[in-house]
């Protein structure tokens, strides 16, 4: 009798539903041990089966969703199990189910590794930038060019690669250059997305082919959710530097929808006007080419840091029915910046004196004179520390439109 009562005792229940939380109904509840069962979830995405105690290989089928399969671990009696299925449209690069059993996420067996970072936990540390969460991964390096300024961009590489061999989506659409991987993410503001994929490598789990073989980074975009959210924030700090961002989240009847709305504006810490030479191991000189002398002329400009840079955000979703619906979505970013205070750098001669012992000298309107003179035996030196040194006017322009329907 104490056998029988073991295979029968363990009434196990649980639910299967979307991301959303939406139920899923007539879902394929499938456990495979000893032996197997099955059932399907009713209307409201709940089921109950009954399996003798042990450990069960788990798989969820529902129509336009992705299968699931997975360990269950030790069952017993009152044991429930939690399936989220991702749609087979998942703005996900893979298509990775969740089961949670009594509470307790189960293991993966993705031979891929893949690190997820959500939008609660970004707004638990604080983030207003992707980039501040992209760092906190540990194969991600953050690249940052034109000596690492503020006004800088901020490029991604995956696994110590340069930033070519590395795939940047959006809802898994392609964003970086194919060949040079060239994506500025330093505008990319937290309040336009869910959550922020990071997958190591390749594998066949993979539903955008990539060429890649650093990894891949996907930013999900906001999503419509069941209830109403709305949330806004502003902030002002040093240097001119104010960030405002909205978004709003909710079903209106069968529509759901999902906004954001980001605007940063920096003055920056650079904002003055001074000579800059062109060439920095040349003789300044402002006459005509001849064959000893090459113009090196310094000229007056504007150097700068400031940052203006607007984001947006429409996500719309109507539904037809459980397993018909249609989407649009549409996001857009413009980033303009004078990174002229980063790359007119500080010339590193020295001294001012062609040869021999000498003291720095700085430019005045005589020496300016006597560099256009050709016929001065004088030659000025090239310039010395303390001197800027570049092309003058410097101004970095992204503007990205990504389209879904």
């Amino acid at each position: 009798m104490l056998p029988f009562l073991l295979a029968a005792c363990c009434l196990v229940g649980g639910t299967v539903h979307t991301p959303s939380g939406a139920p899923i109904a007539r879902a394929d509840v499938t456990l495979r041990g000893a032996q197997t069962f099955a059932t399907q979830t009713d209307d409201k995405g709940n089921f109950t089966v009954t399996v003798p105690p042990g450990r069960y290989d788990l798989t969820v089928v529902s129509r336009g969703y992705a299968t699931v399969t997975v360990n269950t671990g030790a069952m017993s009696d009152g044991s429930h199990i939690d399936v989220v299925l991702e749609p087979t449209d998942t703005p996900k690069l893979r298509t990775i189910g969740v089961v949670t059993v009594n509470g307790g996420f189960t293991l993966t067996r993705d031979v891929v590794p893949e690190y997820s970072v959500s939008r609660a936990q970004m707004d638990a540390l604080g983030y207003t930038q992707v980039t501040e969460a992209l760092q906190q991964v540990p194969s991600v390096v953050i690249q940052h060019p034109d000596s690492g300024a503020p006004t800088s961009p901020e490029v991604v590489s995956l696994r110590g690669p340069d930033p070519s061999e590395a795939m940047v989506t959006l809802d898994g659409q392609l964003l970086n250059d194919g060949n040079t991987g060239d994506l500025d993410l330093s505008q990319f503001a937290v309040p336009a997305f869910n959550s922020i994929n990071v997958t190591e490598g390749l594998g066949p789990a993979d539903l955008e082919g990539s060429n890649t073989f650093g990894g891949a980074v996907n930013f999900v975009s906001l999503r419509p959710t069941q209830t109403n959210h709305l949330n806004f924030s502003t902030s002002a700090g040093s240097y001119g530097t104010t960030q405002s961002w909205l978004n709003a989240t909710g079903t209106i009847g069968k529509l759901g929808y999902a906004l954001a709305g980001d605007n940063f504006q920096q003055a920056g810490q650079v904002n003055q006007y001074d000579w800059v030479v062109p060439a920095n191991n040349l003789p300044v000189y402002c006459g005509p080419q001849t064959p000893k002398r090459t113009p090196n002329c310094p000229f007056h400009a504007h150097l700068g840091s400031s940052i203006a840079a607007r984001l947006g955000l429409v996500n719309l979703d109507y539904n037809f029915s459980q397993r018909s619906d249609v989407g649009f979505r549409l996001f857009t970013l413009g980033d303009v910046r004078d990174e002229s205070g980063a790359l007119n750098g500080i010339a590193g001669n020295p001294t001012c004196v062609l040869s021999g012992p000498g003291s720095a000298c700085a430019f005045t309107p005589s020496l300016l004179r006597q560099a256009k003179d050709d016929t001065n035996g004088n030659e000025i030196p090239n310039p010395v520390y303390g001197d800027h040194v570049g092309p003058g006017s410097a101004n970095f322009a992204q503007s990205i439109r990504a389209y879904d329907a």
